[in-house]
């Protein structure tokens, strides 16, 4: 698992469990004291991802969480156990990883040519039906469209009106359709 977005600064507890996989990862912000009771609950989906939500569960001042197993190290974004097992366990890749390029737990559904890869299938019209970027985003052809959707353009450099595939979640091969207004630099 790597979460791409930031949970902590430096390091975070964690609270490990395998059966069922379930990974709570502690989040700290301002005074520490006050936020020891904020985690983000991330399990597998049904395809197999890792999934954690947008937002940490808990209250300001509640309960300490307990139960912490190991940590969360912000700069390479591996979790280190406490007490790893003493044998290295293998876990099978699903088959959407091995087959399908990745880009932060979404499959890529656009080839080098922009058109949609064998396999795929564009579903219903996104909601909201359009996602707006800037003309000189290109740094990667998974665009961010608020409010935690988040959709691939076929290529770089974006071109206003073209086709959009926004995953319908981690690790699925559908997608919902929609179109990309591009607005011009500031």
């Amino acid at each position: 698992m790597h979460y791409d977005h930031d949970f902590t600064d430096s390091t975070a507890p964690v609270k490990v469990r395998t059966e069922p996989c379930r990974i709570e990862v502690g989040y700290r912000f301002g005074r520490v004291e006050e936020s020891l009771s904020f985690y983000f609950p991330c399990s597998l989906n049904r395809f197999g991802a890792y999934v954690c939500p947008e937002h940490a569960v808990g209250l300001p001042g509640g309960s300490p969480r307990k139960g912490h197993n190991g940590r969360y190290f912000a700069k390479d974004g591996k979790i280190r156990l406490n007490r790893p097992p003493a044998h290295p366990i293998s876990v099978p890749k699903p088959a959407w990883v091995r087959r399908y390029p990745v880009t932060q737990g979404f499959i890529d559904p656009f080839d080098h040519n922009g058109e949609l890869r064998p396999g795929l299938r564009l579903g219903r019209p996104a909601r909201p039906l359009s996602c707006s970027t800037y003309r000189d985003i290109n740094q990667s052809t998974l665009i961010g469209c608020g409010a935690g959707l988040y959709c691939f353009v076929p290529r770089l450099p974006v071109r206003n009106r073209e086709l959009i595939a926004c995953p319908t979640d981690r690790g699925s091969g559908v997608f919902d359709r929609g179109r990309l207004v591009v607005y011009r630099n500031q």
